[in-house]
């Protein structure tokens, strides 16, 4: 009777536990790329009964600090060395515990190359080709800015401006070549492009004529 008893027992505490148990599910969110002045933001989520605290952790990678480790959503506090990161999500479900850990990549990316620098001794028309000896990676993407000088760049042309408020910079147009995603990280190069002459002369916009002397009209 009493063995009777006893297995009646452990059927009922089986059956218990069994029906019970709670799905518990965590996400500790995508792969991402990321500047070592931003940090990272730890993205996870969880779903069903949580017993107890989530709980994130640095599996491997260079040294850092978690924000709020308890927090699904928390950053690692910048400034962080180059590297790769790998974290760890976890919580105590009803039964059991359920763990996902995430990588985290921190400037380990393709930087940019701008190419050699331009001289051109006589510019007379058109615009001047840009060559860059590499192009970004997704999910990076190439920008041109013309940081000294007048002019723009369209498809990797340099159009320098023949009608201007002043001379061209007589030490050369300095043109930056980023490599920037939609997490605001960039990367930057830069070369100088050096025209001696111009043909026609630069016209000033301002005072009418050409800017005359060193920036003036060659050829002929």
């Amino acid at each position: 009777m009493n063995q009777y008893f006893f297995t009646f027992l452990l059927f009922f505490l089986f059956s218990f536990n069994a029906n019970s148990q709670t799905n518990c599910t965590i996400n500790a969110g995508a792969n991402s790329t990321w500047c070592g002045s931003q940090g990272i933001h730890l993205d996870g989520h969880a779903a069903g009964v949580i017993q107890g605290k989530t709980l994130w952790r640095q599996i491997s990678g260079p040294a850092s600090m978690i924000q709020d480790a308890a927090a699904l959503q928390t950053d690692v506090l910048p400034p962080l060395p180059a590297g790769i990161y790998v974290f760890e999500l976890s919580a105590t479900c009803e039964q059991g515990m359920a763990v996902q850990q995430v990588t985290h990549t921190v400037g380990l990316v393709l930087r940019p190359d701008a190419g050699s620098d331009v001289n051109i001794p006589c510019f007379s028309s058109g615009f001047i080709q840009l060559n860059p000896k590499n192009i970004p990676l997704s999910p990076f993407t190439a920008e041109w800015t013309v940081l000294r000088g007048n002019g723009y760049v369209n498809n990797a042309r340099f159009y320098p401006s023949v009608r201007v408020d002043a001379c061209p910079p007589s030490q050369g147009y300095i043109l930056q070549y980023s490599f920037i995603n939609n997490k605001g990280c960039r990367f930057s190069d830069s070369l100088i492009i050096l025209i001696d002459n111009f043909v026609p002369d630069i016209i000033i916009e301002t005072g009418g004529g050409g800017c005359g002397g060193g920036c003036g009209g060659c050829g002929g």
